[in-house]
């Protein structure tokens, strides 16, 4: 059988305690780590406490890798903050596709459980060799292929700036390069349902100035993996249009979007809105 080491975000939340439990409930978990916050007490016999400043930073992901390269599980469940509530069927399921397919990262869709019991499915989308959004929806947990992560610790401390917000965007980007990120099309386990915005809040947010050193720090990374793979275009030195030429419309716009109607909606309605 497959043995499993669970990493779990940890700031003394109610919902963190709910999935420690679940974890020591499911009998697959041999080792557990806590990514605690400043400030907060993680409960040691619960696990390994690891002190983190963030949790997307470099040194908590690779205080988190070089934590695991000592266990001796054969997968890494990485859980997201929020948590979920586990099972060992669920976990089992995310493992058999781990060693059915050698993929990288195995990730399923889940219930969303509200704050009155309402239990409801919710299914995520597939990713692809092009998915490489910074903010690709998961859920709250993913399962890593322990021979994906080989020296993977190693290159992202020699190879990887400071990052205060990326390195797990890097690390997944990696890890993609390494082989498949495989979705699990069925509910493998549970998490409390939280406070969502609409898609026309989320779109924009790429553009708010006050997030401008996590987008650059985005764009680093993503460059970087375009790069790696081949697929980084060269900026041009000058603009291919004629300036004396005339032009039908004042500019086209391009919306690459799948199954995001509600997010179509909103960016055609931006665009007619602008005055320029």
């Amino acid at each position: 059988m497959r043995s499993i080491a669970a990493v779990v975000p940890w700031s003394g939340d109610a919902r963190e305690s709910r999935t420690l439990q679940s974890l020591r409930e499911c009998g697959v978990v041999i080792d557990v780590a806590l990514a605690t916050t400043p400030g907060a007490s993680a409960p040691t016999e619960s696990g390994t406490a690891i002190g983190v400043g963030t949790f997307w930073s470099k040194p908590s992901v690779l205080a988190i890798l070089n934590w695991f390269e000592r266990t001796s599980a054969n997968d890494l469940l990485w859980i997201f903050p929020g948590g979920g509530f586990f099972s060992q069927a669920g976990l089992h399921r995310m493992q058999r596709c781990v060693s059915d397919t050698d993929a990288s990262i195995v990730y399923g869709d889940f219930f969303d459980v509200s704050r009155d019991g309402t239990v409801s499915y919710h299914p995520l989308v597939d990713y692809h060799p092009g998915s490489v959004r910074d903010d690709f929806d998961f859920g709250s947990a993913v399962v890593i292929n322990r021979k994906k992560l080989e020296r993977l610790a190693e290159i992202l401390d020699r190879e990887t700036p400071e990052l205060r917000y990326g390195a797990w965007y890097d690390l997944r980007l990696r890890l993609a390069e390494r082989g498949a990120i495989l979705h699990l099309p069925e509910p493998v386990y549970a998490r409390p349902r939280g406070e969502e915005r609409s898609s026309g809040q989320k779109v924009f947010d790429y553009v708010d100035p006050r997030q401008r050193a996590y987008q650059v720090e985005m764009e680093s990374v993503v460059s970087g993996h375009l790069q790696r793979v081949g697929a980084l275009v060269s900026t041009p030195d000058r603009i291919p249009m004629d300036d004396g030429a005339f032009y039908p419309v004042a500019a086209s716009v391009v919306i690459p979007v799948r199954n995001r109607a509600r997010t179509i909606g909103d960016a055609v309605g931006s665009a007619l809105a602008q005055h320029t």
